[in-house]
């Protein structure tokens, strides 16, 4: 298994903080921690198919968005 985590000085296309980290498994399920924004989002999902990579996308983009981020 491995974690990713942001780094402080590179550029992102999603939402979050430096520092923050995330995991992605097979059939779709995501989670990420922000401790800077102190949040935890998890998403579990049992599909595997060509539109697959947008969960983790639209996970970090809805979170923050609800949160007016």
């Amino acid at each position: 298994m491995a974690i990713g985590v942001r780094a402080d000085d590179a550029e992102h296309t999603v939402p979050g903080s430096p520092g923050d980290a995330g995991w992605a498994g097979l059939a779709n399920t995501h989670f990420f921690l922000d401790p800077k924004q102190e949040l935890a989002a998890v998403a579990m999902s049992q599909y595997l198919g060509p539109d697959e990579p947008n969960l983790a996308v639209l996970l970090r983009k809805g979170v923050y968005a609800a949160l007016g981020k």
